[in-house]
């Protein structure tokens, strides 16, 4: 398919591009008989698949560097401090704050781009910065907005084990906190990303998880996932807590009513 690149802008046949990676992807496909656990696509609609978020967006020379340089480090990084917080060795190592923040974000972009899954829409402004960050990856992502990471775990009981949360996908989705703050939410390989515009103040960011603008060390502390009302919210809306023969989710008092409401992220 001929086309612009997402990344570059130059006209060029464009690849199949994932904004969740696949070496994230293709592991749990294997493990569901082709499909994922969890697909948001719109407000309350839940279902199983394995097109899990990807579009026609870069040329090839970008679909490299994006897989070689930016997806390969941080999810070799992730992959290997999962495992070590899995048998109980640490949670921190030693990787680039900027880099995992880029990573990120890069995942977030992508996604934005490729219709009918994400209800999380970028203005055209916050694209463009977006994009140079991804494209030069000289300036830190972190002076736009915070990062949260984490290892998510169910600690209610008879509830969803490792395996399980490693198999669920939860692609970019939005809700406002109630500090007005516009939050996206990313679940993937057992790990939880938060993104938080504009950026948290100081104080909130010595919270474990937070990655720190020109930090070189990541914590992946504990996350559950009945803390993240998107998360909660999209599986009371549409998904019964029936995989491996979990018993079926009950709706918490404090869940909204709207799972994944459309957010616009702007400048």
């Amino acid at each position: 398919m001929s086309g612009f690149c997402a990344l570059c802008l130059t006209a060029a046949e464009l690849c199949e591009s994932h904004a969740i990676p696949k070496a994230f992807i293709r592991p749990i496909l294997r493990a569901n008989g082709g499909s994922a656990i969890l697909m948001p696509i719109g407000p309350g609609k839940i279902r199983r698949g394995g097109d899990v978020l990807k579009g026609k967006l870069l040329c090839a020379q970008c679909e490299e560097m994006t897989n070689k340089e930016i997806d390969a480090p941080a999810i070799r990084f992730l992959t290997n401090l999962k495992q070590q917080v899995d048998r109980g060795d640490g949670l921190k190592g030693n990787f680039s704050a900027k880099e995992m923040a880029i990573f990120a974000v890069s995942v977030l972009w992508r996604a934005s781009l490729i219709r009918g899954y994400t209800p999380v829409r970028i203005d055209r402004r916050m694209r463009e910065r977006i994009r140079q960050l991804i494209l030069d990856r000289d300036q830190s992502p972190l002076k736009l907005f915070s990062v949260r990471l984490g290892r998510l775990v169910d600690r209610t009981p008879g509830g969803f084990d490792g395996l399980s949360l490693a198999h669920f996908i939860f692609p970019p989705s939005g809700h406002v906190s109630g500090t007005a703050q516009q939050v996206v939410t990313m679940a993937m390989h057992g790990l939880i990303f938060e993104l938080g515009f504009p950026r948290n103040r100081a104080t909130s960011l010595q919270k474990p998880g937070y990655l720190k603008d020109g930090g070189l060390t990541i914590s992946l502390p504990d996350y559950d996932i009945f803390q993240s009302e998107p998360i909660v919210a999209a599986l009371v809306s549409g998904y019964g807590k029936d995989y491996r023969g979990h018993t079926t989710l009950k709706q918490k008092k404090t869940t909204r009513q709207n799972p994944t409401p459309e957010l616009d992220i702007a400048e």
